[in-house]
């Protein structure tokens, strides 16, 4: 048998690379079809999706804005989404939406987050399912508390490296009941006395704060109820 030449041989290794990604291309385009029309089909107020969608979402790169310098959200739809950082860009219904589980808008200039919520169903296929969202690295000032309380599948929020100051706007985070894991570090609050144990007491939803496990002796003790006085009183 003629022994292949090496650069015959990283042609063919090419070409099979190059057909097992248009594969997976092909595919992944299908299943954003067919997400499009079950988030269509939802007559009775269910969400109804391909068993696989969770699959597709995993497999799908972030949504990444970050390092554009934007001042304000609504400067978002003057730029395509960076490919570099996430090996990609995730796939697009043919509503134009994407299908990710993650929006990256850090390293920018932003001052305010109000509008978020919009942004996002406006970018997002399945809004209702996005898990991520990274607003480290800015100006804010202000916690998108309502925004972010829309964000029904949200388990991971980096708001690090900002101008926060209000431990009361974080505490009213506890309504996201989904919210595993949070960084707050690097902003202004970070200074107040006892900063992580009252995160902690605030949002004990979560299972990781600036990027550390919380420990279960971190966790607050709760209080035993004194059933003393009550049975005193009906005596």
């Amino acid at each position: 048998m003629q022994e292949m030449s090496g650069d015959t041989g990283s042609d063919l290794k090419h070409c099979v690379l190059l057909g097992r990604k248009s594969q997976l291309q092909a595919h992944t385009m299908q299943q954003a079809s067919e997400c499009e029309a079950s988030s269509r089909d939802n007559s009775d107020g269910r969400h109804r999706m391909p068993g696989d969608v969770q699959e597709v979402l995993r497999l799908s790169p972030p949504l990444d804005f970050s390092f554009m310098g934007l001042m304000s959200l609504e400067e978002v739809g003057l730029y395509e989404p960076r490919a570099s950082r996430v090996g990609g860009i995730p796939p697009q219904a043919h509503s134009g939406r994407y299908l990710s589980p993650a929006l990256w808008l850090s390293y920018n200039c932003l001052h305010s987050a109000s509008g978020l919520a919009q942004l996002i169903s406006e970018l997002f296929q399945l809004p209702h399912m996005l898990a991520w969202v990274d607003l480290s690295f800015n100006r804010l000032e202000t916690v998108p508390v309502e925004d972010l309380m829309e964000l029904k599948g949200l388990r991971t929020l980096y708001l690090h490296a900002n101008r926060l100051h209000s431990m009361q706007q974080v505490c009213e985070l506890r309504n996201s009941a989904g919210l595993r894991s949070l960084t707050l570090h690097g902003n202004p609050l970070q200074v107040e006395p006892s900063y992580r144990q009252q995160v902690l007491v605030a949002l004990p939803q979560l299972t990781s704060l600036d990027f550390c496990l919380v420990l279960s002796s971190e966790r607050p003790i709760p209080v035993p109820l004194d059933t003393s006085t009550s049975s005193d009183s009906l005596s």
